[in-house]
């Protein structure tokens, strides 16, 4: 089976794409490639991470947000020593939660095209429903200069318009 006609309906500029393309090609039988996706799948990884742990560490040392919600905020410690450790600890759970995910992704694409879309499918139909449920819904929808949110709270509605 080729590598490109496995992954190309699945291919795109993402990093979650990259990473299923570069764990594709590390369990491939292809040995040139092997160890450069391996370096290249922990480069992304911890560059995912980073950013995800970046935008968490800046919620949460945010004095404003502290301030105003102490009891969500400030898991992060206020010294230093103690906030780089919860930072690297955070880069690095979010980057294994990324990987752990791109592995299922590809276990269910091995499996066939079906399967995974079934699984998709059905992810992503309890995620919306969750929403809907706890009236959290929101969906921008693009117009002509700007964009309109449409969230669900008790009716539903317009909320308001972002240009």
């Amino acid at each position: 089976m080729q590598l490109a006609s496995l992954t190309a309906p699945y291919s795109s500029s993402s990093l979650r794409s990259s990473q299923i393309y570069a764990i594709l090609v590390a369990t491939a039988d292809e040995s040139d490639n092997r160890s450069a996706s391996i370096i290249s799948l922990c480069i992304l990884a911890l560059s995912s991470g980073f950013t995800s742990a970046a935008m968490s560490y800046d919620l949460d040392t945010s004095p404003r947000k502290r301030r105003n919600n102490p009891e969500w905020y400030g898991y992060i410690p206020n010294e230093s020593l103690k906030r780089t450790a919860v930072l690297s600890l955070l880069i690095l759970n979010s980057g294994q939660l990324l990987i752990a995910r791109s592995l299922a992704t590809c276990m269910l694409l091995n499996l066939g095209d079906n399967i995974f879309l079934i699984i998709y499918l059905v992810e992503l139909f309890c995620y919306l429903g969750y929403k809907l449920i706890r009236k959290d819904f929101t969906y921008w929808v693009a117009i002509d200069g700007g964009f309109v949110e449409v969230r669900l709270e008790e009716s539903v509605a317009p909320s308001r318009v972002a240009q």
